[in-house]
Parts: structure tokens; C-alpha cells; sequence
């Protein structure tokens, strides 16, 4: 009987870690799409003027734009570190870290040897690409980034967010003290993150020196 009740409270707390991390990472995706269709990055492009003139005139449509971005920023604080605004071209129109505004001097040139941009861009618009866990570029952190196209009648533009891999294990949440909840990679049995040992930033990913699985 004792056996029968350990299994039931393993997998109730297993099921309830996966359900919280799903559930994260849907609501996440669903704020990026959202934010994609906020119209301030359409008017960015029916703005008169070159591209980068306008970014560097900083005027009222640039504005709303990096309030946007501001915004789900904000709505996630502990979550989102990085939020950008990138041509199709690949160069960053705007950018958020940290929940502060860059200037248009440290806007990257070229993003489209980045992992997320080329797949972000095959996908059809509606839809939002996922990455692999890697170290933020601007941040310096390990994130999972989430992209996904600004709806336009005409060129392409999209929305990056990247989310800490610090808050999805937050996520985990295990909620008693008697269990250790581990997320694997399936192909190699890795621990990609363990809710006992917090992602430190400069470290390696998970817990590499966990063979168990």
C-alpha cells in the first residue's frame, strides 16, 4: 500500500510540473503572437522615410514601438529578458533588455545568422518558432527565444522574445520538499533543468554532471 501511494504522489507531481511548464511556455507563445499584431510595427514601415532614419529620429512611431515592446516586458519581468522588433533584412529595428530601451547605436546590423531567424522565417505567419535552450547574445543568459511574424501585406518583420531558462525551471515548482523534478533531454538523458539547482548565469546548461538518465 505504501508503494501504491508513493507511485499515485510521483505521478500526480510529475503530471502537475509537465502540465505548469506547458502551460508557460503556451502562454508565453500566445503573448508573442499578440504582441506581433500590435499595429505600432506596421506603422513602422507606412512611416515616410528610410528605415534607418527613422530609428535613429526616435520620433513618435518609434515610440510606440518600443512601448510596445516595453509592454510584454513588463508583463513578465522575472521571465522575458530580451524582446526585439527585426527587419526581414535582419537588422533590429528596436530592442528591449532587461525591461530598458536600447539605443539605436548598439541595434545589431545583421541578425540573420542567428539560430532562431532563418526557421522563424519559413514559417508561415500565425505560427511561432521555439529554439533550443542557448545563451542569450544581449543578455548573456541561457533562454529559450520564441519568433514569430509581424502581419504585413507586404515584406517581412518579426517579433523575438526570449524567456529565461531560470523562470521555466521556477516553473517546475515542486511543491513539497520531498520531491526533485528533472527535466531530460530524451535523446541523451541530460538534465536540462532541475528544480533543486538554480541556472546560474556563466554556467553550463542543467546539470551536465547528472548521468543518472
Amino acid at each position: 500500500q505504501a508503494q501504491l501511494e508513493q507511485d499515485d504522489a510521483l505521478e500526480s507531481e510529475a503530471g502537475a510540473a509537465a502540465a505548469r511548464l506547458r502551460d508557460s511556455i503556451a502562454e508565453t507563445r500566445a503573448t508573442v503572437l499578440i504582441t506581433a499584431h500590435n499595429p505600432a510595427f506596421r506603422d513602422f514601415y507606412r512611416a515616410r522615410g528610410e528605415r534607418y532614419a527613422k530609428i535613429v529620429k526616435e520620433g513618435p512611431t518609434m515610440d510606440r514601438v518600443n512601448g510596445a515592446l516595453l509592454y510584454l516586458s513588463s508583463l513578465y519581468p522575472k521571465s522575458i529578458v530580451q524582446a526585439s522588433f527585426v527587419d526581414g533584412g535582419g537588422a533590429e529595428n528596436a530592442r528591449v533588455v532587461r525591461g530598458s530601451r536600447e539605443a539605436p547605436h548598439v541595434l545589431a546590423d545583421d541578425v540573420s545568422r542567428d539560430a532562431f531567424f532563418r526557421p522563424a522565417l519559413a514559417l508561415g505567419v500565425g505560427r511561432v518558432h521555439q529554439s533550443r535552450p542557448h545563451i542569450s547574445r544581449h543578455a548573456g543568459e541561457w533562454v529559450v527565444s520564441y519568433s514569430t511574424h509581424v502581419p504585413r501585406r507586404s515584406g517581412s518583420a518579426l517579433i523575438h522574445v526570449e524567456q529565461r531558462v531560470e523562470s521555466l525551471r521556477r516553473d517546475l515548482g515542486a511543491t513539497d520538499n520531498r520531491f526533485e523534478i528533472a527535466v531530460l533531454d530524451a535523446r541523451t538523458g541530460t538534465v536540462v533543468l532541475d528544480s533543486r539547482s538554480p541556472q546560474q548565469t556563466g554556467s553550463e546548461l542543467g546539470v551536465p554532471g547528472d548521468t543518472r538518465f
